[in-house]
């Protein structure tokens, strides 16, 4: 996988979290910040392996 697919992904994942983050109000507990760190370091760590 290209280093810069990598980045995609990355800056796709933060912008997801600032999305949530306006939104939380709205979706309150469904899914929290840290969990979506979480998935968001899986999904890279499975897109480099």
């Amino acid at each position: 996988m290209k280093v810069q697919d990598i980045m995609t992904r990355q800056v796709v994942c933060i912008s997801d979290q600032a999305s949530l983050k306006d939104a939380q109000g709205k979706v309150e507990g469904i899914v929290t910040s840290s969990d979506f760190v979480k998935l968001c370091a899986k999904l890279l760590k499975l897109s480099t392996s």
